[in-house]
């Protein structure tokens, strides 16, 4: 299977965009659906009896996270949405998304780190949706930040956490840790599996990683050299010869079944 880098993904949103001219605005909306889909399907109780803490920053991860939580609301489940970020700093696709949310009747709350009130209420959430950061995330978040204070309120919350398209500190071209880093039972990310997800400790903290299409024209991901693959049982049947069924043990090769 192939794994991109986060250079990689960046230029296949750029060209779908910029020379297929598909709207940045509906990759969104599809890239949430996904993300609603996984959330629902996590709920240990029904939509209707469910809460849902989603937790967003002012890209455009978190802009997919805000378009998820509308579709969440409209299945029915209880939802917060909590900015950990600068509204001024919103893209321009994550304030229409906000836009529509509120069309909906919720809004975009400001996270407050020492807020009893909205700790209490993704601690209590059946499930959590992690949007803060995308692949671009190349620094320590601080330990004393508002985001390590949702990093660290996510991961001791009883809830199942979805990560969107990667764990939030996770490095994806590295599965490096950067300060610290949201432990998700499910990662939905899109178009390629991302190298982070595979490797060092971003294997522990991406949980089921999901790959789900958005609608990046095929042709341009075929294009796309991946550096790097898993070995999986199609290629290791290609790569290693077969050993007769009577061949001793010493034969180059082994027999696959």
């Amino acid at each position: 299977m192939k794994l991109a880098a986060s250079s990689q993904i960046k230029e296949l949103d750029r060209r779908a965009i910029q020379e297929r001219s598909i709207p940045s605005i509906d990759l969104m909306e599809r890239a949430a659906a996904a993300v609603a889909e996984a959330a629902l399907d996590l709920l240990p109780v029904r939509p209707r009896r469910a809460r849902a803490a989603v937790l967003c920053g002012a890209g455009n991860n978190g802009g997919d996270g805000i378009a998820a939580a509308r579709l969440l609301f409209l299945q029915g489940v209880w939802v917060r949405v909590f900015l950990v970020g600068s509204y001024e700093r919103l893209t321009p696709d994550a304030l229409e998304e906000t836009r529509r949310l509120s069309e909906c009747g919720v809004e975009l709350e400001p996270f407050e780190p020492g807020c009893q009130d909205q700790a209490e209420w993704i601690a209590a959430s059946h499930v959590l949706v992690d949007a803060l950061f995308g692949v671009g995330l190349s620094r320590d978040i601080a330990p004393d930040s508002a985001a390590a204070a949702a990093v660290g309120l996510m991961n001791r919350s009883q809830g199942r956490v979805v990560a969107v398209d990667v764990a939030s500190g996770v490095e994806a071209d590295t599965g490096r840790i950067l300060g610290c880093a949201v432990k998700a039972d499910r990662t939905v990310t899109f178009t390629l599996p991302k190298i982070g997800q595979f490797v060092g400790d971003g294997v522990l903290c991406s949980g089921q990683v999901e790959v789900r299409d958005i609608g990046i024209p095929a042709d341009l991901v075929s294009q796309t050299v991946g550096r790097v693959t898993t070995v999986e049982r199609d290629f290791a049947r290609a790569a290693v010869p077969l050993r007769k069924p009577d061949g001793h043990k010493g034969d180059f090769g082994k027999l696959l079944k």
